[in-house]
């Protein structure tokens, strides 16, 4: 018999007491498990598509861009008011050609870094549908300069 007269104990690591819950971790299902996991499989394959979007689009988009701008041209060359005569629109014409081609040879990203006035002044000056004959001779003159300066660095225009 054990001491004091009471009964073998059955209380040991591993039982409870009869009438008092476990206190602890409780068992789960797993759910939480399988869904953080599922959770982290989608952020990985969202990277992965982001990555991939990121790298189509830098690789791409000039050629795309540069097709945008060959389409766009009619456009743009109606902007031209009529006081344009037939040589200040064949400047205009080919100083945007040769935007565009800088667009398809050195990419979208590079060109714009190159001539952000130009593509600004540019973005301007046709926002309104209508390019007068001072905002086409000043966007010629800025296309001209930045391809100066920029043919110095080892760029042929």
């Amino acid at each position: 018999m054990s001491p004091a007269g009471s009964s073998p104990s059955s209380i040991g690591p591993g039982t409870g007491i009869p009438g008092v819950q476990p206190v602890g971790p409780e068992k789960s299902s797993g759910c939480i498990r399988g869904c953080l996991i599922a959770a982290g499989v989608l952020v990985i394959l969202l990277i992965l598509v982001l990555g991939l979007g990121g790298w189509l689009f830098y690789s791409k988009s000039s050629n795309w861009i540069a097709i945008a701008m060959e389409k766009g041209k009619p456009e743009v060359m109606s902007c031209l008011t009529p006081d344009h005569s037939p040589e200040e629109r064949a400047e205009f014409e080919k100083a945007y050609d040769e935007m565009a081609g800088a667009v398809k040879k050195d990419g979208f990203v590079k060109s714009v870094l190159e001539h952000e006035n130009s593509w600004r002044s540019l973005q301007a000056i046709t926002a309104d549908k209508k390019i007068d004959l001072e905002e086409s001779r000043r966007w010629v003159s800025e296309w001209n300069q930045e391809m100066e300066r920029h043919a110095g660095k080892g760029r042929n225009p």
